[in-house]
């Protein structure tokens, strides 16, 4: 059924099968190699991103004290494509210009417990989801 779904998604099969006789068997077409082809790069190049210990990507498997910081959402203001943030840290208040995209897909509203992530090139915001934390790349 899964297949059959794939199928119809995409228009044209990328898996056919071929019932009864010597040749029967369920087998990929051109298209079904190219995505293939295209997920094994797609998977390269994430496992070689978590492992890039500078990439922010990887930021949820090494973060310091130093570099997270733990605060509450002031206030979001949203401005079309950009949102901003005001998250007050103790003793002060930091404001981060985020995509309204982020903001969307973290849920974040005033009063949220989230987390300022700084690195030298960026500032990202995290929001704790039950036990895991959830973090959105902020452009």
């Amino acid at each position: 059924m899964m297949l059959k779904k794939m199928n119809d998604a995409l228009g044209e099969p990328a898996v056919v099968t071929v019932r009864g006789g010597k040749d029967q068997g369920t087998f990929l077409t051109d298209l079904g190699r190219k995505l293939l082809v295209e997920y094994e790069t797609n998977k390269k190049l994430i496992n070689e991103a978590v492992g890039d210990e500078t990439s922010w990507e990887n930021v949820g498997f090494k973060l310091s004290a130093r570099n997270k910081l733990p605060g509450k959402v002031v206030e979001v203001e949203k401005n079309g494509l950009v949102s901003k943030l005001t998250i007050e840290i103790e003793p002060s208040a930091l404001t981060s210009v985020v995509t309204e995209e982020a903001v969307e897909k973290l849920d974040i509203k005033p009063g949220d417990r989230v987390y300022a992530v700084i690195k030298s090139t960026e500032v990202m915001v995290a929001k704790a989801v039950g036990e895991k934390e959830v973090f959105q790349k902020i452009l």
